[in-house]
């Protein structure tokens, strides 16, 4: 038996506080008859590696509260995402706090992880979570079946969520991925990794010294290379992950992990 939430206590919490609005959407979108999926949860990672999320479990987002926010699981890790574009939870690898959070939310909700997304951008990471009222015995193939109508809700759903966002978020209203509809699309939608020429482990190591601003000159001399070997490397680094530009390599690193 469920207990009475008294959500007007916690409208501080923007799952809680846009409850109706989100719901709402969901209904609209009529996710639950297109894919079978009955919760999601929008986690939002910006570049200083702040986290905000937008649920249809305002319930489960004030226990995750209560307890610290201490539910940092493998769903929200990024390192753990790393060259991945979607991801299937593993319970065994969780400690005993995480653990117990996760019993928690199936026993008391019925909210099952089923699958990720992991969508990236040089202003922020998307990690789209599927979930199901019930443990899904083949997530696999739920991924396969869903994944292309989850990514056009999640689309619909930030679109329509974007000025709550902002609200919130009212330092990174600038972010290009959030004023630039065409291209959240673009994210979302063609955010898997796709295959690349092999990169050098000196061409690696220069766009890390490029993803930090150093110019050519700079990377030369912390290389020990010529600034002409520099730009051959640049050169070829476009060529691989198809750019066009120094910002483009930039973006290109952030998406694939390099």
């Amino acid at each position: 038996m469920f207990m009475t939430i008294d959500f007007a206590s916690y409208e501080n919490i923007d799952t809680v506080k846009y409850r109706d609005k989100i719901q709402r959407l969901y209904d609209e979108y009529c996710l639950f008859n297109k894919t079978g999926i009955t919760n999601f949860c929008i986690c939002i990672c910006f570049r200083d590696n702040r986290k905000y999320y937008l649920s249809n479990m305002p319930d489960w987002a004030i226990q995750w509260r209560k307890a610290g926010g201490s539910r940092s699981d493998e769903v929200f890790d990024l390192e753990l995402m790393k060259h991945k574009d979607y991801f299937f939870p593993r319970k065994s690898a969780y400690d005993i706090i995480q653990n117990s959070l996760v019993i928690r939310e199936e026993n008391e909700f019925n909210y099952f992880d089923t699958y990720s997304l992991i969508r990236r951008h040089i202003d922020c990471t998307f990690i789209l979570l599927a979930l199901h009222n019930k443990k899904i015995e083949n997530p696999e193939e739920v991924y396969a079946n869903t994944r292309s109508e989850f990514e056009n809700f999640c689309i619909f759903f930030i679109k329509n969520m974007l000025i709550e966002i902002m609200l919130s978020n009212k330092e990174y209203r600038v972010l290009q991925i959030l004023s630039d509809i065409n291209l959240l699309e673009k994210v979302i939608k063609h955010g898997r990794v796709k295959q690349i020429d092999k990169l050098t482990e000196r061409e690696c190591e220069c766009i890390k010294l490029i993803k930090i601003n150093y110019p050519p000159k700079i990377i030369a001399r912390t290389m020990s290379i010529s600034e002409k070997t520099v730009r051959n490397y640049i050169e070829s680094i476009k060529l691989k992950l198809q750019c066009v530009s120094i910002g483009d390599i930039c973006e290109k690193a952030v998406q694939y992990d390099l």
